[in-house]
């Protein structure tokens, strides 16, 4: 599977013949990354497709050396799951 950073839009994609997912993002200011709204057609739900989406906007930011705003329910609630992204996250 390959995720495709939409740098036009602010947005990393995903696409599956069934449909796509995506993770919105903003750049708000230098070496931050805010994780906005993450959206997966229905037919994906439940196949893991938001959580890869959520690991790769991380991966990121890892790997760029961003902070990251997470604004997104989805990987507010994704990201406690996961402590290794704890060190990553700053507030607004």
């Amino acid at each position: 599977m390959e995720i495709v950073n939409d740098e036009e839009r602010g947005r990393f994609v995903v696409d599956f013949p069934e449909g796509e997912g995506v993770l919105i993002y903003r750049l708000p200011r230098a070496g931050v990354i805010e994780l906005f709204h993450t959206e997966v057609d229905p037919l994906l739900r439940g196949r893991g497709v938001a959580g890869m989406l959520a690991q790769h906007g991380f991966d990121v930011a890892r790997a760029k050396g961003w902070k990251v705003v997470v604004t997104c329910p989805y990987v507010k609630a994704w990201a406690k799951r996961h402590p290794e992204v704890e060190d990553l996250i700053v507030e607004r």
